[in-house]
């Protein structure tokens, strides 16, 4: 029995073994689109507050003051944004709405 407990032991420690990072997660989400504080990063404010996301877009990125719906994966590096869960963005739309939330302080 403590054989057995020993092996299943050793054998679920090699499914998470060191440097494995587990894949990233799907996003998919609407809000608010703001300037970041450092330039050049945008981040998506959710409609209702709770979660700010550094969106990474490559080609024709939303303006600040958008409200947009969009598709991604959960970015697993290190961005220069320092603001926001980052997300690789595959897909995302204009919403045709005003940003409900109050304008970000000091901006």
């Amino acid at each position: 029995m403590t054989k057995m407990l020993l092996l299943g032991m050793i054998l679920g420690m090699g499914l998470l073994a060191p440097g494995q990072t587990p894949a990233p997660k799907d996003i998919h989400e609407k809000g608010c689109v703001r300037q970041g504080v450092e330039a050049g990063c945008l981040t998506v404010i959710t409609l209702d507050g709770k979660t700010t996301y550094n969106i990474l877009i490559a080609k024709n990125p939303p303006k600040a003051g958008d409200v947009i719906e969009f598709w991604g994966k959960e970015y697993m590096g290190v961005t220069i944004c320092m603001e926001g869960k980052a997300v690789k963005v595959d897909k995302w739309t204009l919403l045709k709405m005003k940003c409900p939330l109050p304008p970000s302080p000091g901006r």
